[in-house]
Order: C-alpha cells, then sequence, then structure tokens
C-alpha cells in the first residue's frame, strides 16, 4: 500500500435554502424587518467519511547495524479486529518481533491501517442585498461540529512504552 492510500472514502455536500422570505414557501410576501431577519437564510454541511491511512512498525533499536531504521520480523498479521482496537493499543505488539542481529525484519511496508475520519463541517449563511450592484454575506461556520475526536496514527516503535499507542489527533476539536 503506499502511504495515501485510503481503501475507502465518502464526501457528501448539501446546500439548503430554508423556506422563508421573499419568494420561498413561508412568507412569501415578506418585506422590510422581516424579510431582512428571517429571509433568504442557506444551510450548507460537508460530510466526510474515509479509513485509516497505512503505517509501517518499525524497530525502535535498529539491529541490522545499517544507520537505517530496521523493520520487525512479523510472525502474525498485527491488525486488531476494530472491537478491540483502542487508543492504548491499536495493534498487537506480540505480532512482531527482533529480527536476529546485522539482518533486516522480514514485515512489510504500510502493514497496519490506522484509525479513519469522520467529520461533519456545518455553515449557516444569509445574503443581504445592500444596493442593486452591491451585497454583504453573512456567514457562520463549525468545522466538526459534533467534536468526534479523529486520532492520528499509532506509534509505530516497535519496543517502547508507547508502542501502538496513539497520542495525537488529525482535527481539532
Amino acid at each position: 500500500l503506499s502511504s495515501f492510500d485510503y481503501c475507502q472514502r465518502l464526501t457528501f455536500g448539501h446546500h439548503y435554502d430554508l423556506p422563508f422570505g421573499r419568494g420561498r414557501h413561508f412568507l412569501n410576501g415578506a418585506e422590510g424587518v422581516e424579510q431582512v431577519v428571517l429571509g433568504g437564510w442557506q444551510l450548507l454541511g460537508l460530510l466526510t467519511l474515509q479509513s485509516g491511512a497505512p503505517t509501517t512498525p518499525v524497530l525502535a533499536t535498529p539491529t541490522a547495524n545499517t544507520g537505517t531504521f530496521t523493520r520487525p520480523d512479523r510472525i502474525c498479521n498485527g491488525n486488531l479486529p476494530p472491537s478491540k482496537q483502542s487508543i492504548n493499543e491499536w495493534f498487537d505488539l506480540s505480532c512482531f518481533v527482533n529480527p536476529p542481529i546485522y539482518q533486516f525484519g522480514d514485515s512489510g511496508r504500510n502493514i497496519i491501517i490506522g484509525p479513519g475520519l469522520e467529520t461533519y463541517d456545518f455553515s449557516l449563511t444569509k445574503d443581504f442585498l445592500l444596493t442593486e450592484k452591491m451585497g454583504l454575506t453573512f456567514r457562520s461556520e463549525f468545522f466538526n461540529i459534533f467534536n468526534h475526536p479523529n486520532f492520528g496514527l499509532p506509534n509505530r516503535n516497535i519496543g517502547t512504552s508507547t508502542s501502538g499507542t496513539i497520542n495525537s489527533v488529525v482535527t481539532n476539536a
């Protein structure tokens, strides 16, 4: 897998004109303050759902003596079922062992799949017509409105106290 391989991604955007104000279903004849306050509002949203990015486990202490990172030997899959994954244990550390000294491990590249992403961005807008040629837009935007935590990749360094744990997020709270 490449480092930017996301097996699944769904992006869904919507734009809804609220049915209030001049030319709309409700308050069709609105004028003056009534139109300014209640008419012309729009709701916009963007939902993004995607699977996690892959990452490669490496040994915290290289054994191949080449000056580069060393991959461990892989003795089982390493990916935990989704029901067992947590930020304290994202993948099965027991599946990765030190290779013999001065040898590279046989673990493949990008074999651990990190956490996915779920976010919903929302905005509320209203256009004001100031003159025939000039307007003003009010916009209120909310990113990740449900404040869903989207975690970063797990610590991939095998042999440290934080191996397999997640201590970062990829979206702001």
